[in-house]
């Protein structure tokens, strides 16, 4: 079984083979050769898995303005947390991508995301500890804004107009959300203070699969 080594960097993709290489993994071939990163910064951070047998394997490709954003402690997250599967291991690297890109109010006070995540405490609700689980309550996927919303009811939940509901393109929608109510608490407070990035997306499973692999084998090495 290959010996992984899991690696992160801030690379030039004006210099790096590797960056490129690793650009092509995680973004698109097309973009790339048209320059796409130019417009935004030639500077990434990457996290990626490397062997003595096979190629780089990205799991993180991040645009980032200057070399200071991210400190270099994806490792010391990975081995505090100690990711329970595929999908904690996917939470993981959202979590640490958000925590210094976006920032939040525990990485604005100096915190590490381990010292954050240990710090954070929310009172227990049964349908969003359910639901929020593999995020461990703080970060919403789009799947679990779906989810939530079939509970809720006939007047929130409409397959054929769900992003835009979600959008809250409608003042009456907003309105709506607002009086949601679950265990007698107001939904969107729960929200706020549960998904401290304020945002969803789409979640991705190639670069967690990635990392997820290269964590099993070493724990059997």
């Amino acid at each position: 079984m290959p010996k992984y080594v899991i690696k992160e960097a801030i690379l030039n993709l004006d210099e790096s083979d590797l960056a490129q290489e690793l650009y092509a993994q995680m973004i698109d071939v097309q973009g790339w050769e048209k320059g796409h990163w130019t417009s935004q910064s030639n500077l990434a951070y990457c996290i990626y898995v490397t062997s003595r047998s096979e190629p780089p394997q990205g799991v993180l490709f991040q645009f980032v303005k200057d070399e200071k954003v991210y400190p270099m402690h994806f490792h010391r997250l990975l081995t505090l947390s100690q990711p329970r599967g595929l999908l904690d291991t996917q939470f993981l690297i959202e979590f640490y991508r958000r925590y210094f890109q976006d920032k939040s109010s525990y990485s604005k006070k100096g915190l590490s995301p381990w010292e954050a995540l240990t710090e954070m405490d929310f009172k227990p609700n049964h349908l969003l500890d359910e639901l929020l689980a593999d995020t461990r309550g703080l970060i919403m996927w789009d799947h679990q804004y779906d989810q939530l919303l079939q509970f809720i009811g006939p007047v929130w939940y409409g397959p054929t107009d769900l992003r835009l509901r979600l959008g809250f393109q409608s003042g009456r929608l907003w309105r709506d959300y607002q009086q949601v109510k679950i265990d007698g608490r107001k939904l969107d407070g729960m929200v706020k203070e549960r998904a401290i990035f304020g945002s969803t997306r789409a979640a991705t499973l190639p670069g967690a699969l990635t990392l997820w692999r290269a964590l099993n084998a070493a724990s059997k090495n």
